[in-house]
């Protein structure tokens, strides 16, 4: 059974990047980075954390003593750069990869898949698992580019916190949205049909990465009070104890729905079949 599953997703992966599909979203995911990234930046050209403008120390709030505030005004940028790009790998992944399992009906291969001894929840499992893996990829490959790309773009940054929210908010959500859109349009029976059940789910997509938005990009108080800001919330008042419990119980969520999904494409095979 493994050796079947992993084979399913190895496949996956492979004709996903013949496809161009791969590519396609990296390429993507780069010029992304690079545009939100220059906007963010020009939009924010002064900041209130300006060490010119820093108070005293002894005028300081505990939680704001010995923090580099031209750092924490850059990462804030960071911050906004990161939850503008969640958005638009949910949609992209949802998207492009929508077409996932109605692709093997139209090229056929499903009639040869079927003729296998290979059960359908293998069928399925392998699929998504090679989607998740091709995205997964891609967000370790981007997130080389993205951390050098946007310390020039938006000034020296807390490493810390980019990468708590690539990956614990950006790629979560990425694999999420991406596997959505391929489960939802595994009961189309042609590409075209997948792609426009994908775009009929994007409201409930982009209603699942608002929740991502919010609930993991709180992550960052874990680094530093200050974060709190960014997040409208008192710094005073941050638990590191709650935000953890807020972001896995978001991951968790994420992970029922999508199991959910699954289930239900699952079962739509077994009545057609």
């Amino acid at each position: 059974m493994h050796t079947q599953l992993l084979g399913m997703a190895r496949y996956e992966v492979i004709m996903a990047w013949r496809r161009r599909v791969l590519p396609v979203l990296l390429v993507l995911l780069v010029f992304a980075v690079a545009g939100i990234g220059l906007l963010v930046r020009d939009v924010n050209t002064t900041s209130t954390l300006d060490a010119a403008n820093q108070p005293p120390p002894d005028q300081l709030p505990a939680w704001a003593v010995g923090v580099d505030l031209t750092v924490a005004a850059a990462t804030f940028n960071l911050h906004t750069t990161i939850i503008a790009l969640m958005t638009v790998v949910s949609v992209a992944g949802a998207l492009l990869l929508a077409e996932t399992i109605p692709l093997d009906r139209q090229l056929r291969v499903r009639e040869l898949i079927d003729a296998l001894p290979l059960a359908r929840v293998i069928y399925l499992g392998g699929k998504l698992a090679g989607v998740i893996s091709g995205v997964l990829l891609l967000s370790l490959i981007t997130l080389v580019v993205s951390a050098v790309l946007l310390r020039f773009l938006i000034g020296a940054y807390d490493v810390a916190v980019f990468l708590l929210l690539w990956l614990v908010a950006l790629l979560p959500t990425f694999m999420m949205a991406t596997a959505l859109g391929v489960l939802i349009g595994g009961v189309a029976g042609t590409r075209r049909m997948a792609v426009m059940l994908a775009l009929l789910a994007l409201p409930l997509i982009m209603g699942l990465t608002a929740q991502g938005i919010i609930g993991l990009s709180a992550v960052i108080e874990v680094v530093h009070p200050i974060y709190a800001l960014v997040l409208l919330r008192d710094p005073a008042y941050v638990s590191v104890e709650a935000t953890v419990r807020v972001v896995a119980s978001t991951l968790i969520s994420f992970g029922l729905i999508v199991a959910l999904a699954f289930s239900a494409l699952w079962a739509w095979n077994r009545v057609r079949a």
